[in-house]
């Protein structure tokens, strides 16, 4: 059974109604009692996804403002992911320094497995950071684009659907 949805002005706020729709007629659910014309509810909840759209305009501006900000965070993001390298070529040496300093007796085994135990855990961490910079969503412009077209077109979207793709929809 399709859920339909009626908008009601009920003074200065609007009220969802959701009902199941139950041959021509929608029995509202808790805590409304009240039946609306199933055809009359539909077509209310129509007007409202007329009124929900975004403006192709706007998805323009909206899309361009993302990919300007995109762009300076992948330039911070590439800075960081710099220095990140930089420090884990650091730790790596200092590892081989400790090892030197063991093999060489400069240092005895406590000293060697307690700068090995740091510098390893530090590897870890850093090499984690690392993976996390590198890994940029570079599907979230094509993804919000998708959105921006659903949202321009949302009526259409809604007549053109089957029942389960509005259940989808509204779910």
């Amino acid at each position: 059974m399709l859920f339909s949805y009626l908008i009601i002005k009920n003074s200065n706020s609007f009220l969802f109604l959701i009902g199941q729709l139950s041959g021509k007629h929608t029995h509202c659910q808790s805590p409304f009692k009240t039946r609306f014309r199933a055809d009359e509810a539909n077509e209310a909840f129509r007007c409202c996804l007329q009124k929900i759209t975004l403006k192709p305009e706007y998805a323009d501006t909206y899309l361009n403002l993302f990919d300007a900000v995109t762009k300076q965070e992948d330039g911070d993001r590439k800075i960081e992911l710099q220095k990140v390298e930089q420090i884990i070529k650091d730790v790596d040496a200092s590892l081989l320094k400790a090892n030197r300093m063991f093999i060489e007796e400069k240092i005895d085994i406590d000293s060697y497995n307690r700068l090995k135990k740091s510098y390893s855990e530090d590897l870890i961490i850093l090499k984690q950071k690392e993976v996390a910079l590198q890994e940029v969503n570079k599907d979230l412009l094509e993804q919000l684009e998708f959105a921006f077209k659903v949202m321009s077109n949302l009526q259409k979207l809604w007549n053109d659907l089957d029942l389960e793709g509005k259940r989808l929809l509204v779910g």
